[in-house]
């Protein structure tokens, strides 16, 4: 004899006695009426909340055409705004990256339902002329809030410089020499690690160090994510990206952010692009114009962290205010792995000093009928490149340096904001890309400065050197092969062709500088 199960019901186990295989009428529409109640409150839950593997979060899910459009969750309220495609804190179409998209609604009806879509405008150049699916693509309209990432962006957007042109530019072997730094210092970061990287890449541009990272010799790749302010240099390092073997970049986005004001890894809608698996980067490799989509944080995590993030002359951008400074040392903290390093090239506070109390000795710079509107400009490399400072500027700046030291230099805020115009030239077309290589406004960048931002956020400096330091500490073969390895392949670009005096000059003006985040942070 087998004990009756305990869900069945009783009138069922009496007809069993009683030899009868009927069972009653009632019964059997209870048991319906009650398995087709769980079915449709199983349905319905699924629904509402996807399960916990299916890849898709909550705030993704679009409601259906008669559900509300808020939510309460975790004690706030959520609108799902049509704009940015998922459930916000924000009003619909009232979000920072959908200002002036909503469409006022007419008498009687919802506003909810009069948001368009945003308007795609096209980016197109000489040889195509097809226009992107992606929002907010004009490369008129600004993306960005901070009028610094709006010039920053709609200057290298303008530019179209490419492999077939950039050898006939006349820094032609500065910019190799420049690649070849940067190749070093990828090469060298974790020297004792032979696993599987996870690149952070900011103000990647259009992709020039994708293979540099994908092609390390001791080091593969499981994650890279390039971060740049110029949509139109995302697109193309998306495509550059997916003429790559898949393997060598198994994992690989591409997002359009201020680095100064924006945050990965966070609730805000971000424009990014993301490659797909090998099939489809296959069929999308020839795509002049990749498609780019709305995410939360650009696709990053909360939880997701770099073992390497790499600023590649950029930083400077930066150091406009306090403000956009503190954020991005945070954000790279934040996304940075214990013991994991920051590596960056910008321009040498010191050696930039050096210039301006030379000419601070001229007649030109005491001459107090001028006003401190008059600029101060350091010319190097023979006038291809040039830096202009406003007299009261450098009076901040060289004050700040001779009447403090290291430590005094870290707290001044008077040494945030001071701005130069710094001007690269290549040539004299620019549309081809043999123009002006850099017109734009910078900041100084004091190393002091750089490290106490640095030791707030838990990292520390763990080398500085000027770029011609950088070239004679690595002359030993025996002791830097990988840094002889890339001088090598540098040669072979060269055809022949060496770096010319004034190339140097103008090289000497840079520094690469390496960071680590501290275990107990």
């Amino acid at each position: 004899m087998s004990m009756a199960d305990p869900k069945e019901p009783s009138s069922v186990k009496q007809n069993e006695s009683n030899g009868s295989s009927e069972q009653p009428k009632e019964a059997d529409q209870a048991e319906a009426k009650r398995r087709g109640s769980q079915a449709s409150r199983g349905e319905e839950k699924k629904r509402q909340k996807p399960a916990r593997n299916d890849g898709v979060s909550w705030n993704l899910i679009p409601p259906g055409p008669d559900e509300p459009r808020e939510q309460n969750r975790h004690g706030k309220v959520y609108y799902y705004c049509d704009h940015c495609q998922f459930w916000a804190l924000h009003q619909p179409g009232q979000g920072k990256n959908c200002k002036n998209k909503t469409v006022t609604a007419a008498k009687g009806q919802s506003t909810n339902s009069m948001i368009n879509q945003p308007k795609v405008e096209p980016i197109t150049n000489k040889e195509h002329d097809t226009p992107p699916t992606l929002p907010n693509a004009g490369l008129n309209e600004p993306y960005h809030e901070n009028g610094i990432a709006v010039n920053i962006a709609r200057f290298y957007d303008g530019l179209s410089r490419d492999l077939a042109t950039r050898s006939q530019s006349k820094l032609f072997y500065m910019r190799n020499f420049n690649g070849w730094v940067k190749s070093v210092q990828i090469e060298e970061v974790h020297p004792r690690y032979r696993g599987m990287l996870r690149v952070l890449d900011l103000a990647c541009g259009k992709g020039g160090d994708l293979a540099k990272w994908a092609f390390h010799s001791r080091c593969g790749i499981v994650n890279f994510c390039g971060v740049d302010v110029a949509r139109a240099s995302l697109q193309e390092a998306t495509r550059r990206a997916n003429g790559l073997p898949p393997k060598k970049l198994p994992k690989c986005s591409f997002v359009c952010a201020d680095l100064g004001a924006d945050r990965l890894g966070s609730r805000q809608p971000l424009m990014t692009w993301t490659l797909g698996d090998p099939a489809e980067r296959k069929r999308h490799k020839h795509d002049t114009h990749p498609e780019g989509t709305w995410l939360p944080g650009g696709g990053v995590s909360g939880r997701d962290k770099f073992d390497v993030v790499s600023v590649q002359f950029a930083i400077h951008y930066m150091m406009s205010s306090p403000d956009r400074a503190k954020h991005f040392f945070r954000e790279v903290s934040h996304l940075l792995e214990p013991d994991g390093e920051l590596i960056v090239t910008t321009v040498d506070a010191e050696v930039v000093v050096g210039h301006l109390m030379k000419l601070r000795r001229k007649p030109s710079f005491k001459d107090d009928n001028k006003g401190d509107e008059e600029d101060i400009v350091v010319r190097l490399g023979g006038g291809a490149c040039r830096l202009g400072f406003q007299k009261n500027v450098v009076r901040r700046l060289l004050q700040g340096y001779s009447n403090s030291t290291p430590a005094q230099i870290c707290n001044r805020r008077d040494l945030f904001g001071l701005e130069y115009t710094f001007l690269l030239v290549e040539g004299t077309d620019h549309a081809a890309g043999l123009g002006n290589a850099v017109d734009l406004p910078e900041w100084v960048t004091p190393l002091p400065l750089l490290v106490s931002l640095a030791r707030e956020v838990g990292l520390e400096l763990v080398s500085k050197e000027n770029f011609h330091d950088f070239y004679y500490n690595r002359e030993d073969p025996d002791r830097n092969r990988q840094a002889h390895q890339a001088w090598a392949k540098m040669q072979k670009r060269n055809g022949g062709g060496t770096v010319s005096a004034e190339e140097w000059e103008i090289i000497g003006l840079y520094c690469a500088i390496k960071f680590r985040k501290l275990r107990n942070r």
